[in-house]
């Protein structure tokens, strides 16, 4: 069973502990100061302290200086009876059996004491009993929800996937077998005597053919599981930089575009295979929108380096001038493209989730975009690094 809370949690319960303890001693509400009160008050606020850290840990010893209270029942603040039944709910939220299990022990202590109050003892043990209740009934409820939640998801997921699969992947692949039976058609047929030898034709064909993969792949992990997850899909992979950045020059150079590439050092590289596809899908959107909304007749430039496992990927155009407000869709929030959520815009997020950055800037005759996208995962246990980066220029 999970022993922990999130730290904005436990910070939002030991902050009104820390101060009511405050306000009590302060006001001289509480006066009677001895040599154990004193020593029982530092041993509870350092509880508290050690509730934040590590609540579970904190919550025993809390409810521990509690029971001791309560058995010795010595002048103390009444601050440490709200830490004691709050400490309660926290533990039987964390671990209902080690509440019960705290009670049961204390209960036979306290009623073999020939002081203790047998009615008392069964007031006690009723409301501790019942705090503990309702912090488990608590963790049942959010586990519950999160459970009809995830039941939610995987539901949209699945239709996601069979759309896809049933509209998406079986137009591509009727779209390339036509194409197929077209390549192998007799170039001296009457009928279409060219069209076995046209390029372009075949072009469609392996574009048709890697995005039935990509299609098919999505498919896959819409259908999988969340927890589900095997050590090798968290393996290492590596990606051509070079290679996926020369194939998407050729479609360009093919539209009638002449850019520059330069991609040192970036032939192999190691990641993920999550930031892989990231890396791939955010390289096609880039060349996309080049098709899209440059000037072929000024050209393109695109750069790619690795800089201390980052890597950096920049593009600069000319926009294509319109009869619009907008010269790029990077620069207009009522374009279409942006209009779902889609294009560019979309990486921002995407690439910030992974505490990645993208810009992007524009001009009446340039617009340029910058790209960061980390290759391994950061360890964040530190509370050292930040949460991710986004950002905009629109100059």
């Amino acid at each position: 069973m999970n022993r922990s809370l999130p730290k904005k949690l436990s910070l939002y319960i030991a902050f009104p502990l820390f101060l009511l303890y405050s306000l009590e001693l302060i006001s001289g509400y509480y006066h009677q100061f001895t040599v154990f009160s004193i020593v029982f008050i530092c041993i509870e606020l350092c509880s508290i302290v050690l509730f934040i850290q590590f609540p579970y840990t904190g919550s025993i010893i809390i409810i521990i200086l509690w029971i001791t209270a309560v058995s010795i029942k010595p002048v103390l603040p009444y601050s440490f009876v709200f830490a004691g039944l709050s400490a309660t709910v926290i533990l039987g939220y964390i671990n209902i059996p080690s509440a019960i299990s705290i009670l049961l022990f204390a209960t036979s202590i306290l009623f073999f004491q020939p002081h203790t109050d047998k009615s008392a003892l069964v007031m006690f043990d009723t409301t501790f009993l019942t705090l503990a209740i309702i912090g488990c009934a608590i963790r049942l409820h959010q586990n519950q929800k999160r459970a009809i939640n995830q039941l939610t998801i995987h539901k949209w997921k699945e239709e996601i996937a069979e759309e896809l699969h049933d509209i998406v992947c079986n137009d591509l692949t009727y779209a390339i077998h036509q194409i197929n039976l077209l390549k192998n058609e007799n170039p001296n047929s009457q009928r279409n005597p060219e069209i076995a030898e046209n390029m372009a034709l075949l072009d469609i064909r392996d574009s048709l053919i890697e995005a039935l993969s990509c299609s098919r792949t999505a498919i896959t992990t819409l259908r999988k599981d969340d927890g589900s997850c095997s050590t090798s899909e968290i393996d290492i992979t590596t990606i051509n930089i070079i290679e996926l950045l020369e194939q998407e020059r050729m479609k360009l150079a093919k539209a009638g575009f002449d850019g520059i590439i330069a991609a040192d050092g970036s032939d192999n590289l190691t990641t993920t295979p999550g930031k892989s596809i990231i890396i791939k899908q955010l390289i096609k959107e880039i060349f996309g929108n080049i098709l899209k909304h440059a000037d072929p007749s000024h050209g393109y430039v695109i750069t790619a380096y690795v800089n201390a496992s980052t890597l950096h990927i920049s593009a600069s155009d000319t926009p294509l001038l319109k009869n619009s407000t907008s010269k790029h869709p990077q620069d207009n929030a009522t374009n279409n493209q942006f209009g779902n959520g889609t294009g560019i815009r979309s990486y921002q997020t995407r690439l910030a989730a992974l505490d990645g950055e993208l810009s992007a800037s524009a001009s009446d005759d340039q617009w340029t975009l910058e790209a960061a996208i980390p290759l391994m995962d950061t360890d964040h246990t530190d509370g050292h690094h930040s949460a991710g980066r986004m950002r905009i220029r629109l100059d």
